[in-house]
């Protein structure tokens, strides 16, 4: 009989939504993550939005893994590699009628991608507006 093969592998892009789930998971009662997202009904959809451009721009490498059964999860940066593409950093975020752009640092990405709305990091530590 074989031996059952339990080696990870390289996620593909088909994979970025179980790398993100993983991810939410993983941090959705940790202490830090708990505090920066405090309100436990908005948390896992936050933690998506945060970890999911993460992943996405991570995914750029052949750097992230999977566990079979996609179980177990990593997320690597190789050396002198971006968290984000430059699409990512320079993220374009119009606001409607008489439209702006926006070009902003990646912190603020990640804020506005987490926060639905231009947005920077320090605004994600107070209540989110109902």
């Amino acid at each position: 009989m074989a031996a059952e093969d339990l080696s990870p592998r390289v996620a593909s892009p088909q994979d970025r939504d179980d790398v993100v789930a993983i991810l939410v998971s993983a941090f959705y009662d940790d202490p830090t993550w708990s505090w920066a997202f405090p309100d436990p009904s908005l948390r896992a959809e936050q933690h998506r939005r945060l970890w999911g451009l993460f992943v996405d721009g991570a995914m750029r490498y052949p750097w992230v893994w999977l566990t079979p059964g996609n179980t177990a999860t990593s997320v690597w940066i190789p050396p002198n590699g971006t968290d984000l593409s430059e699409e990512q950093e320079a993220a374009s975020l119009t606001t409607g009628k008489g439209a702006r752009t926006h070009l902003v640092s990646p912190s603020v990405a990640a804020a506005t991608a987490v926060a639905g709305h231009l947005a920077t990091p320090t605004d994600l530590f107070v209540s989110t507006p109902s």
